[in-house]
């Protein structure tokens, strides 16, 4: 049965030299992607050289900069909007851990 990922494209690789911890997706309120940017502070507390990627395009994303750009986290959270597969695929090779959540 087909599963629906290209392990062509989607294959492990080399990991980051730093901790990384990514959401990619919509960005959209009931996404709950609010809860892990609030995290960071915690997250950081443990991890310090932990990094935050958010990519995406939605109707949250503005609230969702503006959360991440409180001190405690915006030294350490990226936004990035959509990007074709290829770009994908290379940067979910190195992450650390990836977010999902609801």
């Amino acid at each position: 049965m087909y599963n629906g990922v290209d392990h062509a494209l989607y294959s492990p690789g080399k990991k980051s030299s730093r901790p990384l911890i990514a959401y990619v997706g919509r960005l959209r309120n009931y996404k709950s992607i609010h809860v892990l940017i609030q995290a960071m502070p915690e997250l950081l507390a443990a991890i310090p050289d932990l990094s935050l990627i958010i990519a995406g395009s939605g109707e949250a994303s503005d609230g969702l900069q503006c959360l991440a750009e409180k001190p405690a986290s915006a030294a350490r959270s990226l936004f990035g909007g959509t990007s074709p597969r290829q770009k994908k695929s290379a940067s979910f090779k190195q992450l650390t851990w990836w977010s999902t959540p609801l």
